[in-house]
């Protein structure tokens, strides 16, 4: 993370940003967050990230997203960090509030504004185990990115514990919905395939490029059905990662279609 902070408009140095103490998103999880990808100083596929943050203000009862003052303030503290690549979240809560659950009439949204250096776009292979955690696709929040991330901290967590790499979860109906950070492409019956929303799947931005590019298609994937997978990998806005096994499971190598997803999400990595 950088020396900057942007919180509601205003710039601090990361040693003096503060939240209060009443913050709902601290307090409560009551928030939703986004986390993007820094090229060139720009952030691609802005109006993706926009779109889901928008759709989750209204299903949390935020305000409208005030896009205008975040464009400005990612400008803002892409250039005091002097960030040309790299990743920035932006996080919404609810703001202060007083005890218990019911908010307060007036919502005071607090917005803040992160970044942080280059990771590696294309991560190493990975093994995954299935958590005992579920995700439910028929709940609205199954498509909010919210900052009550429990299951997936708590997966991951025992993932690791096991000598596993992560961890995924399965939905309500049986099949398999995505990582503890990322959707999960299988290349089923050499087709490149994607859980849906319903066995619940966030819908991530790099997983609706592809389905909305032709080179994905919506599939259930059952636990059962794991034997018969030529290759899986794991996508975010973020990153790629090329899965080996899932529980003991081998994940048949496929390089073209692995080079194919990452040459159409990530062209300007070589």
């Amino acid at each position: 993370m950088n020396k900057f902070i942007w919180i509601n408009g205003k710039i601090f140095l990361s040693t003096d940003a503060k939240i209060n103490v009443t913050d709902r998103g601290f307090l409560l999880g009551d928030g939703i967050f986004e986390t993007m990808r820094v090229v060139n100083k720009k952030i691609p596929h802005l109006r993706l990230h926009f779109s889901r943050m928008e759709k989750g203000c209204d299903i949390l009862f935020f305000p409208s997203l005030q896009k205008e003052l975040l464009i400005k303030g990612i400008e803002e503290i892409l250039k005091i960090n002097e960030i040309n690549n790299g990743s920035l979240r932006l996080t919404i809560t609810r703001g202060d509030g007083p005890r218990g659950i019911i908010p307060s009439g007036d919502t005071n949204l607090t917005i803040l504004l992160q970044v942080f250096d280059p990771s590696k776009t294309i991560l190493p292979p990975v093994r995954l185990v299935i958590s005992r955690y579920f995700r439910d696709g028929r709940s609205p929040l199954s498509v909010v990115k919210s900052t009550n991330f429990l299951p997936s901290i708590l997966s991951r967590i025992e993932a690791k514990n096991k000598n596993y790499d992560d961890a995924l979860l399965l939905g309500q109906t049986g099949s398999i919905a995505e990582a503890t950070a990322a959707n999960i492409v299988f290349l089923k019956n050499n087709i490149l395939v994607t859980p849906p929303l319903l066995d619940g799947a966030l819908p991530g931005t790099s997983r609706e490029r592809l389905l909305k590019a032709g080179l994905c298609e919506e599939v259930s994937v059952k636990p059962e059905e794991l034997s018969s997978m030529q290759g899986a990998w794991l996508i975010n806005a973020l990153s790629i990662a090329p899965v080996t096994t899932i529980n003991h499971f081998s994940m048949k190598k496929s390089f073209h279609e692995g080079e194919v997803i990452k040459n159409y999400l990530f062209p300007d990595i070589k």
